[in-house]
């Protein structure tokens, strides 16, 4: 049998207060440095008890105590609990490593979250920069289509200028032919007139030289299509004949003229097409976005207008 006063100097000792889970932590994770505030006290008899104690335990017949079913008990809570607590410990240094890599790709993601909010505003920069140049790129096109259409008009005009030009021309030629045969015919005959002239000027004597006089067969047709009579004087007939080489020479330097005016004419067409050809190849490149360099038509076109 256990005396009152042993049994309860052990209790008293047992039911010493454990340390305090600290708020929001079943399991708390002592630092080293403060491991020693946590731990268990050491069982001691109070001073008023020693001597009941020691007569107890030197009592063989008193020696059944430490089987006791309660500090049994006791005993296996106490090493469960150890066991629990130190679980919880290496739990809560996992949980630490697990919160440090955590927290280090919190941040690199974060970092990684500036880096990609910087490159989309670069983009969308850009994308205003690429809406702004589609627009330009809209409008040149919309004044080159415009201004291929006043080209065209032009050129519409010209073709058909030069058209009319041309049938003008090829009239002009044939009146020009037909005059050109009557002045033949005409110096034709003032020459055979001038040798008939100077044959009867020779045989006839010289005192009836002022009188020699001649009428032309036929009435001969001058620039003006005016019929008129030979003259029967030589220094007439050398004055008309040098009137008819002046007109002559008159009338080739207009054909000549006419001919160069025609071939610039020919020219400005050529170079208005070639020009148009241009623009419209600036139009598909400016529609595929390639870029073409200058074309040499358009300068030269340009700088002799």
């Amino acid at each position: 049998m256990q005396t009152p006063s042993s049994f309860e100097g052990v209790l008293t000792h047992i039911s010493a207060p454990l340390p305090t889970p600290p708020a929001g932590n079943a399991f708390p994770f002592p630092s080293p440095e403060t491991s020693a505030a946590y731990t268990l006290p050491p069982l001691s008899l109070s001073t008023q008890k020693t001597t009941a104690f020691i007569s107890h335990s030197e009592n063989p017949s008193h020696e059944s105590w430490a089987e006791d079913p309660t500090l049994q008990n006791f005993q296996r809570e106490k090493a469960d609990l150890v066991s629990a607590y130190s679980q919880a410990r290496n739990r809560m240094a996992d949980l630490d490593k697990v919160v440090q890599t955590s927290s280090l790709e919190i941040g690199k993601l974060f970092k990684e979250r500036q880096g990609l909010k910087a490159k989309i505003d670069v983009l969308e920069a850009e994308v205003d920069e690429l809406q702004a140049s589609v627009e330009v790129t809209q409008k040149h096109a919309v004044a080159k289509d415009v201004q291929y259409s006043q080209i065209l008009e032009l050129s519409t005009r010209l073709q058909s200028q030069a058209g009319f030009d041309g049938q003008q021309r090829k009239v002009d030629k044939e009146q020009w032919e037909l005059e050109k045969h009557d002045m033949l015919q005409t110096i034709t005959a003032l020459r055979s007139e001038i040798r008939t002239l100077r044959n009867s000027y020779g045989s006839v004597p010289q005192s009836d030289q002022g009188y020699v006089s001649r009428e032309a067969s036929t009435p001969k047709r001058t620039l003006s299509g005016v019929a008129t009579a030979a003259s029967t004087s030589p220094m007439d007939l050398k004055t008309e004949v040098a009137i008819l080489r002046h007109a002559n020479s008159t009338m080739e330097d207009t054909l000549a003229k006419v001919r160069q005016e025609h071939a610039q004419l020919y020219e400005y067409v050529e170079r208005l097409g070639g020009l148009g050809r241009n623009i419209q190849r600036h139009l598909q490149a400016a529609s595929t976005g390639e870029s073409i360099s200058g074309t040499p038509d358009e300068g030269k076109f340009g700088k002799d207008e």
